[in-house]
């Protein structure tokens, strides 16, 4: 992986283990942490060439603004209702297995040596 793939890479999944794993999230922070990735995609894509096997960590970018969009058109209700550990250990596995795959995919086909 080139530099900066690795620092948007390294970024991105410790994003989302913050928006999945905190429980209070700011709307400061979310904004900050997305504006920070898409910063960070933007250099990459300016000094590196941007690459189809890193679409799965571009679509992190998108993790904290979705979340920030749902949270001010959506209104979260009075009551909250105390998630099932079963349900956070899911969407726990299935972050770990998607970070596994947007880190794997650029490394096992990386692009070609010319």
């Amino acid at each position: 992986m080139r530099s900066f793939e690795l620092l948007s890479t390294i970024f991105n999944i410790l994003l989302l283990g913050w928006v999945i794993l905190a429980r209070n999230k700011p709307q400061r922070g979310l904004l900050i942490g997305s504006g920070v990735s898409i910063i960070l995609e933007l250099v990459h894509g300016l000094a590196e060439v941007m690459r189809w096997q890193m679409i799965p960590i571009y679509a992190m970018t998108l993790v904290p603004i979705v979340m920030f969009a749902l949270r001010r058109f959506f209104k979260p209700k009075e009551v909250k209702k105390k998630a099932s550990r079963i349900r956070a250990i899911l969407i726990a596995s299935l972050a770990v297995f998607y970070s596994v795959i947007a880190v794997a995919l650029p490394i096992v086909l990386g692009a070609r040596q010319a």
